[in-house]
């Protein structure tokens, strides 16, 4: 944390006036800038409860307190946190500390841990916790669905929810690609995987599960994390064209995108070998910097603080998140 304390005071003080222009984007960053040192205060000094100590406290309750909790840290994770958001953009939100629904965006989902799977070969031979079904329109997620009170001593312990949410979002983003709703509001399929760039559509769906800070896994926990795990998904030996999908699509994020709005982007693009590049991702890239910096070197300050601001986020909606939970347990056992 002192890394990214240094970090935030630096590329923050770099957001003067001079190269800029009018944007949003400067005006939520210069206000976000002074709050940054009580976020980061606020998580070093945060301690967490162990995940075997919160099972138990948790299994002192009634089932109609944990549902009465489970409510309860839902409404607040809503109203006071920005926690849940990434889960928005896939529909997933309403189901967090909640029973799991058959479909989710028109796809129909489907746990399994049948070791005799066809499913569960073709994942576990892909070191994946998950896959989409294209043309079925079937999501498959390796393992049990996490129960409410699971979740509920995850998110207490963790600041995280089980890792069975990071894939669902992953899934669910690769959904967002291939479907449209109609307008009557059915998901339609509107393009093939034969008609897509597969590095392009892993980086989105990986950047996406790596966005929510309800998800953490050791293994996806920096830059180069995510590059070797969309360049297997992809079958990429390429590390320079892995390395430029994956940043152009989280610097989209960064900017505002949405994952409907990444999806629309990522399914239409091709690789340009002459230029080295994805040209429709670079245009929609340098429109926006256009828009918010008067020359490049301003709009890297921009970047930089926007990254600054992203890893903050990280660690401090992951406290917000253990906070409420334990405040909310801790009212159950009020007399």
């Amino acid at each position: 944390m002192d890394q990214l304390r240094k970090s935030a005071e630096q590329h923050f003080h770099d957001l003067g006036t001079r190269g800029f222009g009018e944007h949003p984007i400067l005006d939520s960053l210069r206000e976000y800038g002074p709050t940054i040192s009580t976020r980061i205060d606020a998580v070093e000094s945060h301690g967490y409860r162990g995940i075997a100590a919160t099972r138990d406290l948790i299994g002192m309750l009634t089932p109609e307190q944990m549902q009465e909790g489970a409510q309860a840290l839902k409404s607040r994770l809503s109203l006071e946190t920005d926690y849940l958001d990434e889960y928005r953009d896939v529909e997933l939100h309403p189901y967090v500390l909640d029973v799991f629904p058959k479909k989710l965006q028109g796809a129909v989902i489907i746990f399994f841990s049948d070791p005799e799977c066809f499913y569960t070969q073709s994942i576990v031979d892909r070191n994946a916790d998950g896959a989409f079904h294209i043309r079925e329109n079937r999501v498959f997620v390796y393992g049990e669905a996490p129960s409410i009170d699971e979740q509920l001593a995850s998110i207490a312990a963790t600041g995280c929810l089980p890792r069975a949410f990071g894939t669902l979002d992953h899934e669910l983003v690769h959904q967002h690609q291939y479907y449209e709703p109609d307008k009557d509001g059915r998901q339609v399929l509107t393009r093939y995987q034969d008609e897509t760039d597969s590095l392009l559509l892993e980086a989105h769906a990986y950047d996406a599960m790596r966005s929510s800070p309800a998800f953490y896994h050791g293994n996806l926990d920096t830059r180069a994390d995510i590059v070797r795990r969309v360049m297997k998904a992809a079958g990429e030996e390429d590390s320079h064209k892995a390395c430029l999908a994956y940043d152009l699509v989280h610097n989209l994020r960064l900017l505002g995108k949405n994952d409907a709005e990444l999806a629309n982007l990522v399914i239409v693009d091709r690789w340009d070998e002459k230029a080295r590049t994805f040209p429709g991702l670079v245009k929609e890239y340098e429109m926006i910097r256009d828009e918010s910096a008067q020359h490049k070197g301003g709009f890297n300050k921009i970047m930089k603080a926007l990254r600054t601001k992203f890893a903050v986020e990280q660690h401090y909606q992951r406290f917000l998140a253990s906070t409420i939970a334990n405040e909310v347990l801790g009212s159950l056992f009020e007399p």
